[in-house]
């Protein structure tokens, strides 16, 4: 009997441990979350950019200059103040050209506020 239960015992550990591992890469189908953000620096202000190539999706974000590298969610529970979307959809296009990569936005949406959404295609000039 000892044996049968640390035999049920280790098939449900490594069941558990199947599970989280697809749960952390994802294994049960696609997402439509964007990457972790990068951060970035533009204009004079402090950005983060998720940028899914996959998808042709971007969102970028203003983010508090004090508040970035502290370690917590701070910029997200703190937005700057309001920015108008020209300033994000320019931001939006140095992140491209900094990447190297030449690509039209569509028109965008407000997420959250301090955030933009965008969808892109981008080209090879010839």
């Amino acid at each position: 009997m000892m044996g049968m239960a640390r035999l049920v015992r280790g098939a449900a550990l490594a069941a558990l441990t199947l599970l989280a591992g697809c749960g952390v890469c994802n294994c049960f189908g696609g997402s439509d979350d964007l990457p972790p953000g990068k951060p970035f620096t533009y204009n004079g202000n402090s950005w983060r950019v998720a940028d899914d190539r996959g998808t042709g999706t971007l969102e970028i974000t203003a983010i508090d200059p004090r508040l970035t590298g502290m370690g917590t969610i701070a910029d997200k529970r703190h937005p700057v103040g309001v920015m108008p979307p020209s300033e994000y959809r320019a931001a939006a296009q140095g992140w491209f050209a900094t990447t190297g990569r030449f690509c039209n936005l569509d028109q965008g949406t407000q997420t959250d506020p301090g955030s933009y959404q965008y969808s892109y295609s981008c080209w090879i000039p010839a």
